[in-house]
């Protein structure tokens, strides 16, 4: 959470992630660590901004990273190849209706033309990727809320 922090909080935020992301997965033959790359990549989109979503959906990110990790000639673990597949079925699904998001839809779509396929997902253990504004108010606001009720 602290990486989502800085990402948000900075201008080039967002870039350097991305970089450094980038730079821990492509040709990366340690798999483990292409795993934890990915579980931090997945993390920042479900936590970071759009300005961070735009950079991810890109066309350019998903072919030239994620793409080029499941190719045959890089023989990824079948965890690595399944992860990355979900991680781009979940990101189309989640940005289809944002126009500058469309990148990512446009590479699932053409790699489900071609005949991959895609893991199941169990949709009950998904946590979203646009996370929905808070309805919870805090303390203050209810106990004056409350108050103007009694009065």
């Amino acid at each position: 959470m602290e990486i989502c922090d800085i990402i948000n909080e900075t201008e080039e935020g967002p870039k350097d992630a991305l970089r450094a992301v980038k730079k821990r997965i492509v040709g990366n033959k340690n798999f483990h660590e292409v795993m934890l790359a990915l579980t931090v990549l997945e993390t920042c989109v479900k936590n970071c901004g759009h300005r961070f979503h735009v950079l991810v959906a890109s066309q350019d990110f998903v072919e030239s990273v994620l793409v080029r990790t499941i190719l045959p000639k890089n023989n990824p673990p079948t965890i690595v190849h399944d992860k990355v597949l979900n991680l781009i079925q979940s990101w189309a699904d989640a940005f289809r209706s944002s126009p500058d998001l469309t990148g990512v839809v446009t590479i699932y779509e053409d790699l489900r033309r071609k005949g991959l396929e895609f893991p199941m997902t169990d949709l009950d253990m998904l946590s979203p990727i646009h996370t929905p504004q808070r309805t919870v108010f805090n303390s203050e606001t209810q106990s004056g809320q409350d108050s103007v009720g009694t009065d």
